[in-house]
């Protein structure tokens, strides 16, 4: 193969669709070094700076609405399918522009994780469109349709999207992907820590003799949790995975942009956190205990539920001791429940970039 471009389209809600292409793209160009890959998202350009271990391409582009947070507990269903509503009676013009940018590019490969747009953009190049998820958008706002009619339409212009893709590869702990023509299943997808629990411990200068606990929101944050309940948890030491005003004796803050998590994954002997793909996968690689609370209306969180009670050590919180700070016990009964961790293959990363150099060489035939 000559130096090909591949693209990959990928949804800004979260960070976890970032961290499981990222994974992918690393292997990806290993395995041919002199390949191009271009990112059109509205996740954070520093996501991928800090995680990517080769030159890319980054262009910010909305390229689907995901669910709208109130918070990182909480999510707004209206005001997800108004945006997505909104979102779609503009969507020709971005998907033509899309086109035009690839064109002149001459890209040889969509990826999409997992904005129906992208293959659309594909389809319209004639060049091969491949999803990777463990779901779909259709997916997930078919019970928000049902409480909201009016945005049936919503359901019929994301699978149509979807309808065009030429490959799922389905990720576990997945839910319906009927909306796809052909799905392939591949193993788990996640970043596992290259470095030692001693390194990263010294590296964020850790305290010996406390337990540590990683707090994982992702892009919110705890809004409505009162951080004073954690200063008398003196048996553990926290960091949080986003800023607070106020500093307390027993908790590290740290930007996303200076810290390597799947590191502190594997260096916590805890997670505490709302199940998504992403924590999931590196909490199960890493083999770090989660204690969980309800992430509320989302499809994906059942699906996420089943895998952590197959592979995972994990224990849920009800979500008024979660935000009333009553951690303790729980986190006790977690720590001193005995556990043999299973096998789980995560080998997606290197399937996934065989199967996408397979399309590639499909298309330079």
């Amino acid at each position: 193969m000559k130096s090909p471009k591949v693209v990959f389209y990928i949804s800004g809600h979260g960070y976890g669709h970032a961290t499981r292409q990222i994974t992918i793209m690393n292997r990806l160009k290993q395995r041919l070094p002199e390949i191009t890959i271009m990112i059109r998202s509205s996740a954070p350009r520093w996501l991928f700076e800090n995680n990517l271990k080769c030159e890319f391409q980054f262009h910010a582009v909305r390229t689907d609405v995901g669910v709208v947070q109130k918070d990182s507990l909480h999510l707004d269903k209206k005001e997800t399918l108004r945006q997505a509503a909104d979102f779609f009676s503009n969507v020709e013009e971005l998907i033509e522009g899309e086109v035009e940018v690839l064109r002149r590019t001459r890209v040889d490969l969509v990826v999409g994780d997992i904005p129906p747009l992208a293959f659309e953009v594909a389809s319209r190049l004639k060049i091969a469109g491949v999803a990777i998820s463990n779901f779909s958008w259709d997916w997930i706002y078919a019970p928000y349709v049902e409480e909201y009619p009016e945005y049936a339409s919503i359901i019929k212009l994301t699978r149509g999207g979807y309808s065009r893709a030429e490959l799922l590869l389905r990720l576990p702990f997945h839910g319906d992907t009927s909306a796809f023509r052909q799905v392939q299943d591949i193993p788990l997808v996640g970043r596992k820590s290259t470095v030692s629990r001693e390194e990263t411990q010294r590296r964020y200068n850790l305290p010996s003799g406390k337990k540590c606990v990683l707090l994982s929101f992702g892009t919110y944050g705890l809004k409505e949790f009162n951080f004073d309940e954690i200063e008398k948890l003196n048996d553990y030491f926290f960091i949080a995975t986003f800023m607070l005003e106020t500093s307390y004796k027993n908790l590290l803050c740290l930007r996303g942009h200076d810290l390597v998590h799947e590191d502190l994954v594997a260096a916590c002997d805890v997670v505490i956190t709302k199940p998504g793909y992403g924590i999931v996968a590196e909490s199960l690689i890493n083999r770090t205990p989660i204690l969980y609370t309800s992430r509320g209306d989302f499809a994906e969180y059942p699906e996420l539920l089943k895998g952590l009670g197959q592979y995972g050590h994990s224990l849920f919180i009800p979500k008024r001791d979660f935000l009333n700070g009553n951690w303790g016990d729980y986190l006790k009964t977690l720590l001193e429940k005995e556990f043999q961790w299973p096998e789980i293959d995560f080998s997606g990363d290197a399937k996934a970039a065989d199967l996408l150099l397979e399309k590639l060489k499909e298309k330079d035939q």
